[in-house]
């Protein structure tokens, strides 16, 4: 569909990689760093990408209001409260990713098993999610609100 070269093999494309989706604006560098290295191996690895994006919420909390600094995984992401709308999204990330690093059994991860993308699809889409509305959300309304009493002091 990209006009451009493509390897296939049985029927599967396995040249080139696609990306992935972008990470959220706002996402702090550090989730960033392992949101992108889960997109780049998403296709080879959809358990090691799950593995990343579990470490990316791990990092995301560390950004969060009123996180605490220590504690598993599950007791920081009680602690946050989350809305009821966020709160399945985190639980999926924590543990479809200790699935993936520890319970091999639970998800068939293999790279031909298209459910696994899809998973590693909407754990992405999860984080995003957790990040526009912890973080870009109220810094757009910050940035509006700034806006509007700039405005203000000119009148």
């Amino acid at each position: 569909s990209c006009k451009g070269e493509s390897f296939w093999v049985h029927g599967e494309m396995v040249w080139p990689l696609r990306s992935g989706i972008k990470p959220a604006k706002g996402m702090p560098d550090d989730v960033k760093e392992v949101f992108l290295d889960a997109q780049k191996i998403l296709d080879l690895s959809p358990r090691a990408a799950c593995a990343l994006l579990r470490v990316g919420l791990e990092r995301l909390i560390d950004h969060l209001p009123g996180a605490p600094a220590e504690g598993t995984l599950y007791a920081r992401i009680e602690a946050l409260n989350l809305p009821d709308t966020l709160k399945p999204m985190a639980d999926a990330l924590r543990l479809v990713g200790n699935s993936a690093v520890h319970r091999v059994s639970e998800i068939d991860f293999s790279q031909s098993n298209e459910e696994a993308h899809e998973i590693a699809d909407l754990l992405s889409e999860f984080l995003n999610q957790i990040v526009d509305s912890f973080l870009a959300r109220p810094g757009k309304a910050t940035e509006l609100i700034q806006r509007v009493l700039a405005r203000k002091k000119k009148r």
